[in-house]
Order: C-alpha cells, then sequence, then structure tokens
C-alpha cells in the first residue's frame, strides 16, 4: 500500500534512531547537557535531530515523558509540533514541512510521545518529493555542534518571531 509505515521505519532507511534513549535525551535537555537542544517548549523538549538527511530535522519530545497522553497533554504537544514546524519553515526556507508521531507497536514501542518535524525543500529530487521522510531521506549526515550551531540560532530566532513574520516581504 503505497506509503505504509513500517515497523521502526528510521531504522529501516538505514537512519538509526532508539527510542529508548528518548529520556536520556530529556534528562540532558532539562540539564542543559545537550548542544543538540534548540529550546524548552509548553510541553516538549525540540533538539536538533542526531541525523541531519534533511538539514534541520528536529526531535520533539514531550516533558514529563509519556506514551498515554491526556488529551490536554496532546492538544499542547500539537501546538508545540505546529510551533516548531513554523520556525523551521521561517529559518530554513523550505517548501514544507513532514511531521512524524511515531508511537506504539507499530513505530517506537520503547518511546515516550515524540515527534519528529522534517524541512522539505524544493530541490529535494523528484523520486523522493512524494515519499515519507525515512523513505526519501539522502545521505545521512550526523549532528555536527560546530556546524549545526548557527542553525540551532535561526532556528531560535524564528520561534522568536511572531507568526505572521514569514508574510513579510
Amino acid at each position: 500500500m503505497g506509503n505504509h509505515v513500517p515497523s521502526r521505519p528510521f531504522l529501516a532507511a538505514g537512519l538509526p534512531f532508539d527510542g529508548a534513549a528518548l529520556p536520556r535525551l530529556t534528562d540532558e535537555a532539562r540539564a542543559g547537557r545537550t548542544k543538540r537542544l534548540i529550546t524548552r517548549l509548553e510541553s516538549s523538549w525540540a533538539l536538533l535531530g542526531e541525523h541531519q538527511a534533511f538539514e534541520g530535522a528536529c526531535v520533539l519530545i514531550a516533558d514529563p515523558d509519556t506514551d498515554l497522553p491526556t488529551e490536554d497533554v496532546r492538544a499542547l504537544f500539537m501546538a508545540d509540533m505546529a510551533r516548531i514546524g513554523d520556525a523551521l519553515q521561517r529559518a530554513t526556507a523550505c517548501e514544507r514541512i513532514s511531521f512524524a508521531i511515531l508511537g506504539g507497536p507499530d513505530g517506537n514501542p520503547d518511546a515516550p510521545l515524540h515527534a519528529h518535524v522534517f524541512p522539505r525543500h524544493a530541490d529535494e529530487p523528484t523520486p523522493s518529493r512524494g515519499l515519507p521522510p525515512w523513505l526519501a531521506a539522502g545521505e545521512p549526515r550526523r549532528f555536527d555542534p560546530e556546524r549545526d550551531a548557527d542553525l540551532i540560532r535561526k532556528i531560535r530566532a524564528a520561534l522568536d518571531e511572531p507568526d505572521d513574520a514569514r508574510d513579510v516581504a
């Protein structure tokens, strides 16, 4: 079926992602011990992804961590996800954003609530444009604190911009 999500899709695409590591990443974010940290949002931590096949790819981790969020927590988390997506569009000038919430038995059964947010660019190769990120990912490159520090600053600055800032010419 077209765009079926395989079990553990990032691993299937050669992009290792260990959902069981999310509590450790949350602890590191709380303590300010990770260079991948973008910011604390209302219900989550935004971190630049370990793998940057899509420049600016982020992971959003709910805090407090949960795999069965209440309606209020889900609403806050979804608002955080939209906010980081808007900031990524402003910071990277991408064409669109792909969002992926993968949890439960078919996604990341060991992981608390989290989402992956991928900037998608107009120059993405044509065969990849309609595919989910884990199938369309180009050559994976790992997070590099020196190279990616400016990108993190741009995303932080974009989070501080008003929502209508992107429409100003």
